[in-house]
C-alpha cells in the first residue's frame, strides 16, 4: 500500500516505457563512458547497454546536471538505480509501480539540488532544505560560544582525541577539515550529572550545613537551565527544526562541515575531574566521551553522500560506533548487520576496518563488488531508528519498501538459493555460543529480538541452536 507521498511522487513521474528512451536533459552528459567505468562490476559489465538506456531516462525525468557525475560514490547509487530501472517492466503493474516509486524517491534523495526538481520537491525532502543555507550558517555563527570552542579545540589539538584518531587512521596529513561549534543552547538532558553535588552526610542530614549554599546554587542551576533551554527554542525557530537536541551532532552546509555540541556537555568534557552530582558516575563520564569521538568520526571520510542523512546511514553509523568503542547505542543497526553476518557472512566490521581509509567512492565501490550491486543500493538506503521522521516524507516513502527486515529477508532466500544453508546454519550456532555466554532469560532475549526489526529466520536458528545447546535460560542480551 502507497504512502500520500508515495503516490504524489509516482504521479509526478509517469512510468519508464512512457517516455522517450535515449532523450537527454543535458547534452554534455556522457552516460555510456561514466558508466562503463564501473563494468568491471558483473552486474554493470552483464547488462551494460539496458543500464545505459536507463540511466538516460533518469537523467531526462529528473534533469540532472552534469556536475552531479563528478562524485563516484554518488555515481554509483545512480547506476544501480538505473540498473533497477530496467529490470521491472516485466513486473506485475502493482509491483512495477511500487519500484517506480522506490527509484524516483532514492533519485530525488540522491540528486537533491544537483536536480531540475529540487526547489518544487524541496518539502517533501526535509524541514533542512526549507531555510538557507547561508541563514543556517548565520544562525549558527549566532549561537556559538566563542569561548568555549576554543578552549575546547585547543584541548583536541593537544591530543583529548588522539585515540580515535589512531583507530582510524587518522593524522595531520590525511584529516578532513571540519569547524567546531559549542553552541549556548541546553537542557536538562545535556546537563546531566552537573546538579550540585549533595553528599552522602547531607542527604541524609537536612539540617547540614552545607544545605543553605547548596539551595542557593540548586536555584541558580535553574535559572541557568532555563537560559539554556530558551536559547534553544530560539534557535530551534531559527533553523526551522525545533525541539530537542542531541548532545553532539554533525551538519553539512554548503561545503563546510560543523561539529557541534550544546554547552552544557562542552564544559563537562573539558572538565572531567570536576565534581558532578552523586549519580554521575565514571561510566556517565566516559559515555559522554565516546559520544565525541562518535561524531568525530561522521567527519572523517563519512559515507552519507552530498554530507545529509538519506544514503548511508546505517554503514556509517556502525563505522562510527565500532571507532569510538562501541559504547553508544544504534541497537538497530547493530542487531541487522550481526543478523546479515549470519545469512551470507559478511563482517560489517572486519570490512570498516579494511577500508577505513579510503574515500567514500572507494568504500562504495568495495561493497558492491562484495555483496552486490542492488544490494548495496538497498543498504545505502537502511535508515536508523533514529533517522525515520515524518518531516522527511521521501525518506518515509522508501522506508516502507526498504526496510531492515525486508533486505534481511532478500538477503536469506539469496543465500539459500546459492546452497548456503548449512554454511547459515553453522553462523547461527557461533551466534548462539556467543550469546549463550551471559544471563539474561530466553523470552527476554526474543522480546530485545523482536524491537530490533531483526530477520524471523536468524530469531529462530539461533533460537533452536541455544535450546540444543541447552541455554534457554542463560541468554545474552547483547544477542
Amino acid at each position: 500500500m502507497e504512502t500520500d507521498s508515495a503516490k504524489q511522487i509516482h504521479a509526478e513521474f509517469p512510468e519508464v516505457s512512457s517516455r522517450p528512451k535515449h532523450e537527454l536533459f543535458n547534452p554534455d552528459i556522457s552516460l555510456d563512458n561514466i558508466i562503463a567505468e564501473f563494468s568491471d562490476l558483473k552486474e554493470v559489465e552483464s547488462n551494460l547497454e539496458s543500464i545505459v538506456a536507463a540511466a538516460h531516462e533518469l537523467v531526462r525525468r529528473h534533469q540532472i546536471q552534469a556536475e552531479f557525475f563528478a562524485d563516484k560514490a554518488q555515481t554509483l547509487l545512480f547506476i544501480a538505480l538505473a540498473h533497477r530501472l530496467s529490470e521491472i517492466q516485466h513486473l506485475p503493474q502493482e509491483q512495477r509501480q511500487q519500484d517506480e516509486t522506490f527509484i524516483n524517491s532514492a533519485t530525488i534523495l540522491l540528486t537533491l539540488k544537483k536536480s531540475g526538481h529540487f526547489d518544487e520537491l524541496r518539502e517533501s525532502i526535509g524541514s533542512q532544505y526549507i531555510i538557507p543555507e547561508e541563514t543556517e550558517v548565520a544562525v549558527y555563527e549566532k549561537f556559538t560560544n566563542h569561548q568555549l570552542t576554543a578552549e575546547l579545540m585547543q584541548a583536541i589539538e593537544k591530543g583529548m582525541l588522539d585515540q580515535v584518531k589512531q583507530r582510524l587512521g587518522i593524522t595531520v596529513d590525511n584529516e578532513s577539515p571540519y569547524e567546531l561549534k559549542v553552541l549556548s543552547i541546553g537542557d536538562e538532558f545535556s546537563a546531566h550529572g552537573m546538579q550540585p553535588h549533595v553528599s552522602q552526610e547531607m542527604s541524609e542530614d537536612y539540617n547540614h550545613p552545607d544545605w543553605p549554599e547548596t539551595n542557593i546554587n540548586f536555584d541558580l542551576y535553574k535559572e541557568w537551565i532555563k537560559g539554556l533551554e530558551k536559547r534553544k527554542e530560539d534557535f530551534g525557530a531559527a533553523i526551522g527544526r525545533p525541539g530537542d537536541v542531541p548532545l553532539a551532532w554533525i551538519t553539512h552546509l554548503g561545503n563546510r562541515q560543523f561539529l557541534c555540541l550544546p554547552q552544557p556537555f562542552a564544559e563537562k568534557l573539558l572538565h572531567p575531574d570536576q565534581q558532578r552530582a552523586k549519580y554521575y558516575e565514571d561510566a556517565d563520564r566516559q559515555r559522554d566521551f565516546a559520544i565525541l569521538e562518535h561524531e568525530y568520526v561522521h567527519t572523517q571520510n563519512g559515507l552519507p553522500l552530498n554530507g545529509q542523512i538519506f544514503f548511508g546511514m546505517a554503514l556509517e553509523e556502525r563505522r562510527a560506533e565500532l571507532f569510538s568503542g562501541d559504547r553508544q547505542g544504534y541497537g538497530d543497526i547493530k542487531a541487522f548487520f550481526s543478523d546479515l553476518e549470519v545469512i551470507n557472512g559478511f563482517n560489517i566490521k572486519e570490512f570498516l576496518v579494511n577500508t577505513k581509509t579510503k574515500e567514500p567512492a572507494e568504500v562504495y565501490r568495495d561493497l558492491a563488488a562484495t555483496i552486490g550491486l542492488q544490494a548495496t543500493l538497498e543498504l545505502s538506503l537502511i535508515t536508523p531508528k533514529a533517522y525515520v521522521s515524518e518531516t522527511r516524507p521521501l525518506q518515509e516513502a522508501i522506508a516502507v519498501y526498504n526496510s531492515k527486515s525486508t533486505f534481511l529477508q532478500k538477503a536469506y532466500a539469496n543465500a539459500k538459493e546459492e546452497g548456503q544453508t548449512s554454511e547459515i546454519k553453522q553462523r547461527a550456532r557461533v551466534r548462539a555460543e556467543q550469546v549463550a555466554k551471559s544471563g539474561i532469560d530466553l523470552d527476554m532475549w526474543l522480546s530485545i529480538r523482536s524491537m530490533d526489526d531483526s530477520s524471523e529466520a536468524v530469531t529462530q536458528l539461533i533460537k533452536e541452536a541455544l535450546i540444543a545447546m541447552g541455554a534457554s535460560a542463560v541468554v545474552s542480551a547483547g544477542g
